[in-house]
């Protein structure tokens, strides 16, 4: 297998009664702080990305569920893949240290944070590619 860089998975929150996106705002304690951001981080040795992605929406909001693959974008150094959790109503997740608040947002307004750079790396990848339709 070709080497990929660093590996990571991040998965997205749909509502799917609102149509709204839930992000939550990266805390003062990590990097890139004040961000909006959705869920994920590194894979760790011998997880597969699936396991990855349901342990870090797990450990940072306190969701569980069925997870989708949408693929996964590569970078210079990086690969990113992405997962959607479909919710059927707007729910209040449990936030970790890493986020400081959370927040439902419509695709305008998710696109409104990106055009003043208020979106995180990895989120304002995924709302550019093709994955999100």
């Amino acid at each position: 297998m070709k080497n990929q860089g660093r590996v990571s998975v991040w998965t997205v929150v749909f509502c799917t009664e609102t149509e709204r996106y839930l992000l939550g705002l990266r805390s003062g304690i990590v990097n890139n702080k004040n961000l909006w951001n959705i869920w994920g981080g590194s894979v760790d040795e011998g997880e597969t990305l699936m396991s990855a992605a349901r342990r870090e929406l797990k450990e940072e909001a306190g969701l569980v569920g069925i997870l989708q693959s949408l693929g996964s974008l590569v970078g210079k150094n990086t690969t990113m893949y992405f997962y959607l959790l479909l919710a059927p109503i707007e729910v209040k997740p449990s936030l970790d240290k890493e986020t400081s608040k959370s927040s439902w947002f419509s695709m305008p307004k998710i696109q409104e944070l990106g055009s003043k750079n208020r979106l995180h790396g990895p989120t304002a990848k995924l709302f550019k590619s093709s994955l999100i339709a």
